[in-house]
């Protein structure tokens, strides 16, 4: 099977500056699987220096509210069909990260928020 790549800007870099952090989430169910993490990474410190990386197997299961993303240093979506599991979904979403260091999120485990200041 082939794997289809698309990419889709979900709001724009806030700055010209490079994020510091880049936070990989996959979405293997849709955006609303991932609403409680979001929540928790919007309170980080550093929050406008977050790069989100938002990984489904189809762009239009994340279509995640505005809302939900100001505040980010930039969001992008990244289409991965199939997205065969979690782990092949941060993978490629390190790839097309553009800060510095990468983690990987889940959607059960919830920063408090100093952590992406302390990485």
């Amino acid at each position: 099977m082939k794997t289809i790549h698309r990419t889709r800007l979900l709001l724009e870099p806030a700055s010209e500056t490079q994020p510091l952090l880049g936070a990989i989430l996959v979405a293997r169910d849709g955006w609303k699987e991932l609403d409680k993490l979001l929540e928790h990474l919007r309170k980080q410190t550093i929050q406008s220096e977050l790069e989100l990386l938002i990984v489904a197997d189809s762009l239009e299961k994340i279509a995640v509210p505005e809302s939900k993303l100001r505040g980010f240093h930039s969001v992008r979506a990244l289409e991965l069909s199939p997205l065969e599991s979690v782990s092949n979904g941060h993978f490629s979403g390190a790839l097309l990260a553009r800060a510095p260091l990468a983690v990987f999120c889940e959607d059960h485990c919830f920063p408090d928020p100093g952590w992406a200041a302390a990485l």
